[in-house]
């Protein structure tokens, strides 16, 4: 007859917990944290979209999460019109070169001397300006094609190399047909507009004035003011202006050096450049430096190069090449490839994003720039907010080893709260660096990273820090349908709890103005709850993720927030009328966001899959 059944489980639970106390006794309590049911606790990515779809209200602490992005690329034959420009601003030279003899350049050992690169961009008007390169990446052999343009401009490059359209657009090649509009630069001269044609400016002549000049009219000695001045100097000494021009010609000189008059070395600016207009809005006080050096820069702007418009004329296979890239500054984020505008950036700004909340939140960010692109001006301007370098470090290796050491130096001190690589696809081994350029190394990134993953994979757990890892993608060329793979080998994929692709999707436009751009993110790979969620998240220019705006839009499209015409209303209760009001109404009352945030959680536990069918204009969700 067998023992009975509470009897058996009873000991079963002490040898169980004698089990337990022995591990806990030899190798520590941290070996134990799961099995005694610990939550995994969360990092926000700034974006509440981001950190719903997560399932734990953000990047997880302790754990590895993977932000991946493509990057198009051209032949390393491609013409690039490129500056090398001196640290005291002036050109060494402008010829510029292949996009492969700039990455020879952009890459070789730092001088005492160090130099910048400048290559021609497109601004938002059309206009050619010079722009900062960020980087020049190498991204491996991949599938081209040869596009020629009706205006005999060709270019070698990927599918999803993107390409200046219409309206401020950029569209990959693989969105494009033969007849669509792209945009060259073809030293086509910005049109000038007529210039207005204006009478003499009218003039006075009064008995005295402390600083303008003398004129001799029939023998007797005046001093000559423009109209313009006199207006404005009667309005500053709140006097009409025939009441001015009496004391001038009849006052003691005494009490006219007491009035306000405009000083020497200024000058009275008209701000619509009509010299007929002297309402007192459109005058401007500015020195004679300034006025002289803005007439000089509109002259230069009249000087300059605008795109145009060509079409497309054929897309032929071409092969498979090593391909090279180039990294520019935001907003700006194309460059003119043989005389073509493309486009091409990064992910960096949620990563951004994320450690500016970090730190909001009371906590410290280990940022690791592998592509030497970054420098806290620069983050403060993606921002629009100063930096704390006392919470944020910011540090550049000059090879991969140096950036898994300093990580792992990172992790061990227990110092941070968040560390970020930027981006695993830029990391050089030091034996890549010590080999000549056409010598190749295989899978030694993908070595020291699985080293990395192996000897601190625990270290990670016990400290808590969310460790985020940003990567690029590459054609996966052994693949027979094709597709995209990240670098780093398979290490990655398995170590990475949480892995997002992400992909470039509209801009957002305030009237004219472009301000942001729609990122759309998939949730690919998640051990921590639903994989496969995906939405739009706006980023704005100079601002980042705005985290309130994103989350209107999100809670709006699961309908936890209603919309009733203009106005946005929870629970009976309104927000505001529009969006922005409504996320300015949730910045200032954090407990309302607080409980929109409970039933978001509740509706997604209850739908486990959200996928996101079609790209909407301004970030819409399908079930």
């Amino acid at each position: 007859m067998g023992r009975p059944k509470k009897i058996r489980e009873e000991q079963l639970k002490e040898t169980t917990d004698s089990f337990l106390d022995a591990i806990v006794e030899k190798f520590g309590d941290n070996v134990l944290s799961n099995i005694r049911g610990d939550k995994v606790e969360a990092m926000t990515s700034g974006s509440l979209s981001l950190d719903a779809s997560i399932g734990i209200g953000g990047f997880p602490r302790g754990r590895f999460t993977e932000i991946v992005g493509p990057e198009g690329c051209l032949s390393g034959e491609t013409f690039i019109q490129y500056s090398l420009i001196n640290p005291d601003g002036s050109i060494i030279s402008k010829h510029g070169g292949t996009l492969k003899s700039l990455y020879e350049k952009f890459h070789r050992p730092a001088t005492s001397n160090p130099v910048g690169f400048k290559v021609n961009s497109v601004a938002d008007n059309g206009r050619v300006i010079r722009n900062d390169i960020a980087d020049v990446v190498y991204s491996g052999v991949k599938e081209t094609f040869l596009v020629t343009l009706d205006s005999g401009n060709t270019l070698v490059c990927t599918k999803d190399h993107k390409f200046l359209v219409t309206d401020n657009q950029y569209r990959s090649l693989d969105e494009l047909v033969m007849g669509d509009v792209v945009f060259i630069h073809s030293n086509t001269r910005v049109k000038i507009d007529e210039k207005q044609v204006h009478d003499k400016r009218p003039e006075m002549f009064v008995k005295y004035h402390p600083t303008r000049k003398t004129k001799v009219v029939n023998g007797s000695t005046y001093y000559k003011i423009p109209l313009y001045h006199l207006i404005y100097e009667a309005y500053m000494n709140s006097m009409s202006v025939e009441g001015l021009r009496l004391i001038l010609n009849d006052a003691d000189v005494d009490f006219i050096d007491c009035l306000w008059s405009v000083p020497e070395g200024y000058v009275i600016h008209h701000k619509d450049e009509n010299y007929r207009n002297n309402d007192i809005e459109n005058l401007q006080l500015m020195t004679k430096l300034e006025h002289d050096t803005y007439h000089a820069n509109k002259n230069i702007r009249n000087l300059s190069y605008v795109v145009a418009e060509t079409k497309i004329r054929s897309v032929e296979l071409y092969g498979d090449i090593d391909t090279y890239d180039i990294k520019c500054y935001a907003p700006y984020n194309n460059y003119i490839a043989n005389g073509i505008v493309v486009h091409n950036s990064g992910k960096t700004t949620i990563a951004l994003s994320a450690s500016y909340k970090e730190i909001e939140n009371g906590g410290k960010v280990l940022y690791i720039d592998s592509e030497n692109m970054l420098s806290y001006a620069a983050i403060e301007q993606m921002l629009g907010t100063p930096v704390n370098k006392d919470k944020f470090i910011l540090i550049q290796p000059e090879t991969a080893e140096q950036a898994f050491m300093i990580a792992e130096k990172g992790v061990a001190s227990g110092e941070f709260t968040a560390i970020v690589i930027d981006t695993i696809a830029a990391l050089e081994p030091q034996e890549e660096r010590e080999k000549e350029f056409d010598e190749f190394t295989m899978a030694s990134l993908s070595r020291l990273l699985a080293k990395f993953f192996r000897r601190n994979a625990a270290d990670v757990k016990n400290s808590n820090v969310a460790f985020i890892l940003l990567n690029q993608v590459r054609d996966d060329l052994k693949s027979y349908m094709g597709g995209y793979k990240s670098p780093g080998g398979h290490a990655l994929a398995h170590y990475a709890s949480v892995r997002i692709p992400l992909t470039k999707g509209t801009e957002i436009k305030q009237g004219e103005e472009k301000i942001g751009i729609n990122t759309k993110f998939v949730i690919k790979k998640n051990k921590l709850a639903a994989p496969f969620r995906s939405y739009i998240i706006p980023i704005i220019f100079g601002k980042g993720v705005d985290y309130y705006t994103d989350a209107v839009s999100f809670c709006e499209t699961l309908g936890i927030i209603k919309k009733n015409g203009a106005f946005y209303k929870f629970e009976g209760e309104t927000l505001g009328q529009g969006r922005n009001a409504a996320a300015e109404f949730l910045r200032n009352n954090p407990e309302t966001l607080d409980k929109i945030k409970i039933q978001l959680y509740n509706v997604l536990n209850k739908q486990s899959i959200i996928v996101l069918e079609e790209e909407p204009e301004e970030g819409t969700i399908n079930e």
